[in-house]
């Protein structure tokens, strides 16, 4: 699925290859592999490509030539049988702010200036897929249906009680209609 407006490319022969356009879709040029292992969703914030992937994060650098891995605040165990690795599944951007969902860690957000991530909440729940929509983030989970936090403004508003963030959820419930 290519992309005009950011320049970049999944690759759907590869499910951790992506490619870069310098000349707005005329050329393609591919990308070396991350270390994120397989790619599961692609964003782009501020003019920068992160793939979200079975090992974290990473981040294409122009500059560099080089993927780099901005994991500082994400629960990271690198024992193979550990249920704390850094498995993400999806990613939404709003504003300065890219917001990963994880395996069984919920929902983080990586704030580009401080190069740091933050949980946000759901932690226990898989998180498969991430929506930011007006006033909203909607979080799909693996089996706890489906959530939303208002964020009315950039950066989100939160309450800070004894010095920790604390972001609202709301369940979404299904609304059910008789068919036939």
């Amino acid at each position: 699925m290519a992309s005009r407006k950011c320049g970049y490319s999944e690759n759907s022969a590869s499910t951790n290859s992506m490619a870069r356009s310098p000349d707005d879709g005329q050329t393609w040029q591919n990308l070396p592999l991350s270390q994120c292992g397989r790619t599961n969703d692609w964003a782009v914030l501020q003019g920068q490509l992160y793939v979200a992937g079975q090992k974290g994060v990473g981040r294409w650098s122009e500059t560099l030539q080089t993927w780099e891995y901005p994991m500082d605040g994400l629960p990271i165990d690198n024992a193979e049988d550990s249920n704390d690795r850094p498995y993400v599944y999806s990613f939404a951007v709003r504003g300065g702010y890219l917001f990963a969902g994880l395996a069984a860690h919920g929902v983080y957000v990586f704030e580009a200036q401080s190069e740091t991530w933050a949980a946000m909440g759901l932690q226990g729940l898989s998180i498969d897929a991430l929506l930011s929509y007006g006033d909203g983030l909607y979080v799909g989970t693996r089996d706890h249906g489906i959530y939303r936090a208002e964020l009315p403004v950039i950066p989100p508003v939160s309450v800070q009680p004894q010095g920790k963030t604390v972001t609202t959820w709301a369940r979404v419930k299904q609304t059910t209609h008789k068919r036939d």
